[in-house]
């Protein structure tokens, strides 16, 4: 019974590793299952071999001696079958319901099962490279497994407010209903199960409570990810997307380096010679991974980087090529350099940010921007059209330098007049309203805020100054308004500021939450100084949708 039972003999025989190996795959039914009544019990197995194995064998000398004189008549000698090892049948354990692979796009991730409560890999576990943990869509991770998602969807409607809850009673007979026909890993299942959910009833739930209803769930119930480098070694586990991200973001950037054997993401590239492809594929710990090579500027200098996003990748090598350009027109901005007007008036009203030499230099590379890339749908990716360009496009940059150093100049003006208006003695009951100002200048105007603020936002910049303007003039008179109005953009700008960090530690550019974050600014308008009028229609509820569009 010891022996062969529980495994603690010290024999070769064919037979027992064979066994072994039988039951080790039956185990992970029932992990996958999450039952211990497929696998037969000790008492089982131990009929089976006694069944087998005449009586006067009970040593490892002559079981060995034994089982290789048999075997020669008898090959399938004391190998078990699935029929000799299960208590049950099993037939809920398939393939397509507890696959061993989660497939995204052309990748294969390494799926596997634990059944033990309490135990930090209970549940399922998926293997992520580093790399690749800023692309796999965090919704793909909420479905699980086809063969645990009723389960997990019925204990988060359960989790729901009961007057919520109320709803979709019997809970389980509504998520069965709802999750028919319902296409596996499509979308967010939270959004999904929701559309159904008002579909079938007509009450809508909103984001905040399935994602709190999420939050609660058992731990086998939320997917574990275990991180690990180029090579397949653990790096750590845990079940907060984000917080992996966020965790592993250097150990992504060291893996995409290793790529080309250097010890870092980048290296210099020759400005006359280089050439960057928009992606190319790497085996990552034994998976297919697409990275995307880009320019990257650090401290005037442009280099090759690599990325795990495209967004990123694209965002990083515009700025890249900012440079190069300007460098390619270097008689032009010599020009602007010295001739910039209102130089000296700039000067004095950026002191308080910076240098003047390096907000010229903000508006040279603004302006390189807006003449020569703005409205290119394709980034040049090589030397020779990065020449081209330059050379088709120089002859615009003065003159597109010279308005924009106006504009800037005006933008500057407008924020010194206010600065002024808000030094000296405060009244204690505006105190709310004009720390919610110095916020929002701090946001707009900063060390670089020409060259980062998208150009269809600068140029609204003098309005949204003469909006605090007029905001500062009605303040008297309607304080308990502005602090109604302020108390409302704090939520929206909290939210903001937490997706804009969280994004930025994962090495995400998303279009969505830039605009979120200019609409913001259009909604101060609306509140403070309608009569100003709005770029874009905006409103609380057009708001709430572009944050939908935003990722998490």
């Amino acid at each position: 019974r010891e022996g062969l039972v529980a495994n603690e003999i010290l024999s070769r025989a064919h037979c027992l590793q064979a066994n072994r190996e039988l039951l080790a795959t039956l185990d992970k039914l029932e992990a996958k299952a999450r039952r211990r009544d497929i696998l037969a019990d000790e008492e089982t197995l131990f009929a089976y071999y006694e069944q087998h194995i005449p009586a006067d064998i009970y040593q490892t000398a002559s079981f060995d001696r034994w089982y290789k004189r048999s075997r020669e008549n008898n090959p399938q000698l004391l190998l078990m079958t699935q029929e000799d090892a299960l208590a049950r049948d099993a037939t809920e354990v398939t393939a397509n319901q507890y696959p061993d692979t989660l497939n995204w796009q052309d990748i294969q991730l390494p799926l596997s099962y634990h059944f033990e409560p309490g135990h930090r890999r209970d549940g399922v576990t998926v293997t992520i490279p580093a790399p690749l943990l800023a692309q796999v869509p965090e919704a793909l991770l909420q479905w699980l497994v086809p063969g645990l998602l009723a389960t997990r969807c019925i204990a988060m409607v359960r989790n729901l407010p009961k007057a919520v809850r109320k709803n979709f009673v019997p809970v389980p007979d509504f998520v069965g209903a709802a999750l028919e026909g319902l296409p596996f890993a499509q979308g967010s299942l939270t959004e999904a199960l929701g559309q159904q959910l008002l579909r079938m009833t007509g009450v809508r739930v909103s984001d905040e409570l399935w994602q709190q209803a999420a939050a609660d769930l058992e731990e086998h119930l939320r997917m574990n990810i275990e991180v690990v480098d180029a090579e397949g070694q653990h790096l750590g586990e845990g079940r907060d997307v984000a917080e992996l991200r966020s965790r592993f973001s250097g150990a992504s950037q060291q893996a995409l380096a290793e790529l080309k054997h250097t010890q870092a993401t980048t290296h210099t590239v020759a400005a006359d010679t280089f050439s960057v492809a928009a992606q190319s594929t790497h085996q990552v710990a034994g998976m297919a991974m697409t990275v995307y090579p880009a320019l990257v500027e650090k401290a005037g200098e442009v280099q090759e980087g690599r990325f795990s996003t495209q967004q990123q990748a694209e965002q990083e090598h515009r700025r890249a090529l900012q440079r190069l350009l300007l460098q390619q027109v270097a008689e032009p901005a010599k020009y602007v350099r010295s001739r910039l007007p209102g130089l000296t008036e700039m000067a004095l009203l950026y002191r308080d940010l910076g240098r003047i030499e390096a907000l010229t230099e903000d508006i040279l590379l603004a302006s390189v921007d807006r003449c020569m890339l703005q409205n290119l749908t394709v980034l040049p990716r090589d030397a020779q059209a990065v020449a081209q360009l330059a050379q088709a496009q120089r002859g615009e940059l003065v003159a597109v330098a010279e308005h924009l150093a106006k504009t800037v100049l005006q933008i500057l003006q407008r924020w010194h007049e206010i600065k002024k208006r808000l030094k000296g003695r405060i009244d204690l009951s505006m105190a709310v309203a004009l720390n919610d100002i110095k916020a929002q200048l701090a946001s707009l105007l900063y060390a670089g805020f020409v060259r980062d603020t998208p150009a269809q936002w600068l140029q609204e910049y003098p309005r949204y100054l003469k909006a605090i303007e007029q905001r500062l003039e009605k303040l008297p008179s309607q304080v308990q308004q502005d602090r109604v109005w302020t108390i409302e953009l704090t939520g929206y700008l909290d939210q903001l500021k937490k997706r804009q960090t969280k994004h930025t530690q994962e090495g995400k550019y998303d279009e969505a939450l830039t605009q979120y974050r200019w609409m913001l600014e259009e909604y101060r308008v609306s509140l403070f100084a309608q009569q100003l009028g709005t770029k874009v229609a905006v409103s609380d509820k057009r708001l709430s949708k572009q944050w939908s569009l935003v990722s998490d």
